[in-house]
């Protein structure tokens, strides 16, 4: 299993010692974490991969630098201003499915556990009821085309999955802390305002295409 996320510009490099410190605890432990970022970092214990940025997206693109280098037959999305939990990856190895999903605990006091859903549940959804930090098996990753250049990038990751008839599987407990903050994509990016654009955006790109990794 290979932890993966981005880094790139300079607003969430305060979290990246916690979020590091969150993945050294972990038990079992990865085999592998890879950072897909912008620029040389120094980030203990995860190898980090520059890309030059040429999408609308960098999210995305950062995301699909790390996934190139993954090995391993999963991978866990996890974005560096969240904090795993020491247990976060127990159980694991008793999944079936293509897409784990995982719950999490928000900074503002919300505990959310993704619900049960099959493919057809998932493509009928008018709003994105999984979470964006949860495991997915690489070669169903990769087999989709990796991430979109889309805001909704996370979304249109497991409608791709679903028409492809990806199985999904979802947890019954936390595994992380998903924290809110000023700086986040949720509060500057994903906003309602934002909507409809971001809407069209997918709903464009599943209808005329997909990027490859």
């Amino acid at each position: 299993m290979t932890v993966i996320s981005c880094l790139y510009g300079d607003t969430h490099d305060r979290f990246a010692a916690e979020w590091l410190a969150g993945l050294a605890r972990l038990n079992p432990k990865p085999d592998a974490v890879i950072v897909g970022t912008d620029h040389p970092r120094k980030l203990r214990g995860a190898k980090v991969k520059i890309g030059a940025c040429s999408w609308k997206h960098p999210q995305a693109f950062h995301l699909n630098t790390a996934l190139r280098h993954v090995e391993t037959d999963w991978v866990w999305l996890h974005d560096i201003d969240d904090y795993a939990f020491e247990d976060a990856l127990a159980g694991l190895g008793d999944v079936s499915a293509d897409v784990w999903q995982m719950g999490y605990e928000r900074s503002d006091g919300e505990f959310y556990l993704p619900p049960h859903m099959d493919c057809v549940e998932v493509l009928a959804a008018e709003r994105n009821p999984f979470v964006a930090g949860s495991c997915v098996r690489t070669a169903a990753l990769r087999s989709v085309g990796g991430f979109a250049d889309l805001a909704l990038q996370d979304w249109a990751l497991w409608r791709a999955l679903a028409r492809e008839g990806a199985s999904f599987q979802s947890s019954d407990r936390t595994h992380f802390y998903y924290r809110r903050h000023e700086q986040a994509r949720g509060e500057r990016e994903l906003t309602v305002a934002h909507r409809p654009d971001d809407m069209s955006e997918m709903t464009n790109w599943e209808e005329f295409g997909a990027v490859s990794v």
